[in-house]
Parts: structure tokens; sequence; C-alpha cells
């Protein structure tokens, strides 16, 4: 019985030692492999969040589904294009970790890790991409003002034509273009805001419609207004001749970042990410 009880301990020793080897070659492949999976033209992206210093980054999404992340080496942050390299998934510190993805908790919480080429201080959030993402779009310059005094007004479908409630202008772009919020007033128990996307060529208008509550509507304890000054343009590209946008929410709890595709007058919701940011 001693003989066989040794010879099974040391069978399982040689099963735990071979897996560890096997997990550790996995990874040193992950970190070296050709970029395969991007010359076949398949485009990743995946949001991410900055750290204090904002030489750094970690995914939001933390699940199996990344299974490639060093293939994603670029970041578009505020607009601008950064060099990503993937270090390796940082492990929670089940002590200090209190759950939010947010720059003072980026030390302690489970995530992708990647590194920046150059800080980038525009910014806390990062969309990482690969090379067949990029090869395909080009970035389109922006300003939070009316540097050119731009016309504002805009000429909306007659479903639009229905008493404003707050308006904001949040994206002033090239050839009299330009990114407007609007907010309605409530009929009935419906809630609408719009995203209008306005250029001489073409109008894309993105609903936002809620049930209407006097505490949430769009989302938690929001009042039932919806936070313009809480919603912002992070970065615009062109691929084609459609436009793509990447903005940021936040609302009492936390914030959501989400990538938009022009897809016949208005846009679609292409990815989408949360991260948890209450305060303490």
């Amino acid at each position: 019985m001693n003989k066989l009880n040794y010879l099974f301990g040391g069978l399982m020793v040689l099963l735990i030692s071979c897996q560890q080897q096997t997990k550790n070659k996995s990874v040193e492949n992950e970190l070296t492999k050709p970029d395969t999976l991007a010359n076949s033209g398949e485009e990743l992206l995946e949001f991410g969040f900055l750290n204090e210093a904002k030489n750094a980054v970690i995914l939001l999404d933390t699940d199996d589904s990344i299974q490639h992340p060093a293939y994603l080496t670029e970041a578009i942050i505020a607009n601008q294009l950064v060099k990503a390299k993937y270090a390796h998934f940082q492990k929670q510190n089940e002590v200090l970790d209190n759950g939010r993805q947010t720059e003072a908790n980026f030390d302690y919480v489970a995530g992708h890790y990647f590194s920046l080429e150059k800080n980038s201080s525009q910014s806390d959030f990062a969309l990482l991409v690969n090379p067949s993402f990029l090869s395909k779009r080009s970035i389109i310059p922006f300003d939070l003002e009316n540097k050119n005094t731009q016309k504002e007004e805009l000429n909306l479908p007659a479903k639009y034509q229905r008493k404003v409630k707050n308006q904001k202008t949040i994206a002033f772009l090239p050839n009299n273009t330009l990114i407007k919020l609007i907010e309605f007033e409530v009929e009935q128990d419906s809630a609408l805001a719009i995203l209008v996307y306005s250029s001489p060529d073409k109008i894309l208008i993105k609903e936002f419609p809620a049930l209407y509550d006097e505490i949430s509507t769009w989302s938690v304890d929001d009042g039932g207004e919806f936070g313009m000054d809480y919603f912002q343009i992070e970065s615009i590209l062109a691929n084609g001749d459609r436009i793509e946008l990447v903005i940021s929410e936040f609302g009492a709890e936390g914030y959501n970042l989400t990538f938009l595709r022009e897809s016949g007058g208005t846009f679609d919701e292409i990815k989408r990410a949360y991260g948890y940011s209450a305060p303490n």
C-alpha cells in the first residue's frame, strides 16, 4: 500500500509540474508569438482605464473572451494614438482592492495590464486596438469650443419636433460639422434625449429613450435629468465614409464607455464596457 501511495504521489507531482510548465509556456507564447490574428484582418478593440501616472492601462473586461491581449498594440486616448504593450495579467489584491475601476484602485484590481509608450494626461480611459483595426481608420480632429463661430442650429426630422428642455454642443469638427446633445421635455412618461452628428453631407441621430422617473430615468439617481455635463466625446474616427464615436458617460455609481458606428442614419452600439466608481 505504501508503494502505491508513493507511486500515486509521484504521478501527481509530475502532473502538476507539467500543467505549470504548459501554463508558463502559454503566457510566454502570448507575449512572443507573431501577430497572426492581426494579419487575418480580424479587428480587436477593448476598453480600459488609466492609472494615476497615465502611463499604464488595465482592461475593464477580465473574462475569457479576451484570449489574445498581446495583439492590442495601440491605445486611442483622447483622439491621440499611443503605443501600448501587453505586460501581464495583474492579480487582485484581495486585501486592498475596493472593487472600483478607478485610478486610485489601479494597483489592486485584477485585469490585463498594458504599459504605454508615453504618458497621456488628457483622459482617464483608453480604447485598445490591433493593427487591423487601425489600418481602416483615421482620427478626425475636433474641438470642445466653437473656435470658428460655427452655426449651431440644426434641421431635425419632423419626428423630433417637440419642445426642447436642454441642449449642448459637445464637439466641433472641421467643415461646419458638430455633435450636439438634445434633451426633450417629457411627454406623458416618455423621456427622450438624442445625440446628433450634423455635417453639410448628413445628419446622424442616436436616440436615448427612457421611461421617466423623477429619481432614476437614464441612470441610477439621475433625478430624471439627462446628464449632459457627464457625457463626453473621447475620440472620433473615420472608417471609410462612416463615422465612429468613442464616448464616455458618468453616473452616480460608475461610468460607461461605448463605441458607436454609423449605420443607416443612426449609430449602432458596437461595444460597451462598464466601470464601477461609486464614492467610498
